[in-house]
């Protein structure tokens, strides 16, 4: 059996996100995965945005130590990219964290998330962004590069 350290943060916010769902969830170790997948991908765009290089890569590592398909990181990381990118386009309209949750399809205490941390990019870094993880994949699917290699390029590159 595998341990996990959950911090307190964590489960306040995943108090949030449950709070969040219109029926009951049940938990089960897939569910319980996906939470830690995503927590982690958010924890490195993060780190991404605070040009903090070796925590984004650290934890890109355990993603892959907790078997996690590269691809499906990449796909996690270009879908936070994009989630920003609204979020970003949407504040500055002047829209509100309940407005931008809605059109944005997401939980409010998501969107509040999201709003602090594409304060982080520029617009024009975050459209860049969402463009590379797009070509990555293309470079991934025609052979011309590795699928763990792609990612660890993307989050050098972004970490700059």
């Amino acid at each position: 059996m595998k341990k996990a350290f959950i911090s307190a943060a964590f489960l306040d916010a995943f108090n949030d996100f449950i709070a969040f769902f219109p029926f009951p969830v049940h938990l089960n170790h897939s569910f319980c995965r996906m939470l830690q997948t995503t927590g982690q991908i958010f924890e490195m765009i993060r780190a991404l945005a605070e040009k903090n290089q070796k925590k984004a890569l650290n934890l890109y590592y355990d993603l892959l130590s907790l078997k996690e398909p590269p691809m499906r990181i990449l796909f996690l990381i270009a879908r936070q990219f994009h989630q920003l990118l609204l979020v970003k386009s949407l504040a500055a309209k002047g829209y509100d964290r309940a407005t931008i949750a809605s059109r944005a399809k997401i939980a409010p205490f998501v969107a509040g998330r999201c709003m602090a941390q594409a304060k982080s990019f520029t617009t024009e870094r975050l459209k860049t962004a969402v463009q590379d993880c797009v070509q990555a994949e293309e470079d991934v699917k025609t052979g011309k590069i590795a699928d763990t290699l792609s990612v660890e390029l993307l989050i050098l590159k972004y970490s700059k």
